[in-house]
């Protein structure tokens, strides 16, 4: 009987092991910084694509190379370096009240997101893309500046929700709002 019961306690948890997702860290800014410098991490460790990354209010990081993870929330300002071509969010960024994402000058860096955008304050970037695999909610309760959104979620019949206040989206002569789907709520304010 005991070699039964341990048998099946094994396999309970390899069932578990094996069929859990694994879960992402969550890393904090310590203080205002370089995004690649351990010392602007609470516990020294510069964001991975496995990562959950919180930027606390006070705190303005800087990233100056391209960089994937999990999920975003600002309350202090994140910078987007020149140079960067893409910053990658695997499921969802929250900008809240008082948070910032920006980029250090207008060119072509580009916002790479697989989930969804809350904005409360502001967001000034170049170009947001989204690469769902079906619905995507783009929620702006404030300042939103873009020069090119592009959602083409994978699935033909997803849903794509924008929802803001105020939408600027500008590129000199040429005007780019690209929505790939067949269901489209637009709701609020939209000036190309």
């Amino acid at each position: 009987m005991q070699n039964k019961l341990t048998l099946w306690s094994v396999l309970f948890l390899f069932s578990i092991f094996t069929s859990n997702p694994i879960y992402s860290a969550e890393i904090h800014s310590r203080e205002g910084g370089e995004w690649e410098n351990p010392n602007s991490w609470e516990d020294g460790q510069v964001p991975t694509p496995e990562d959950d990354v919180y930027i606390h209010n006070g705190h303005k990081i800087k990233i100056h190379e391209s960089a994937t993870i999990v999920s975003l929330i600002v309350e202090g300002i994140l910078i987007l370096d020149v140079k960067i071509e893409a910053f990658k969010v695997l499921k969802s960024i929250h900008i809240k009240e008082k948070g910032e994402l920006i980029v250090d000058e207008f060119k072509e860096q580009k916002l790479i997101v697989v989930g969804n955008i809350i904005n409360e304050h502001i967001i000034h970037i170049p170009y947001i893309e989204f690469n769902n695999d079906d619905d995507v909610v783009f929620v702006s309760k404030n300042e939103l500046n873009i020069q090119r959104i592009i959602v083409a979620p994978k699935e033909e019949r997803a849903k794509i929700s924008l929802q803001f206040e105020s939408l600027k989206i500008f590129n000199g002569s040429e005007n780019w709002l690209e929505l790939n789907t067949g269901h489209v709520l637009i709701q609020g304010f939209f000036e190309m």
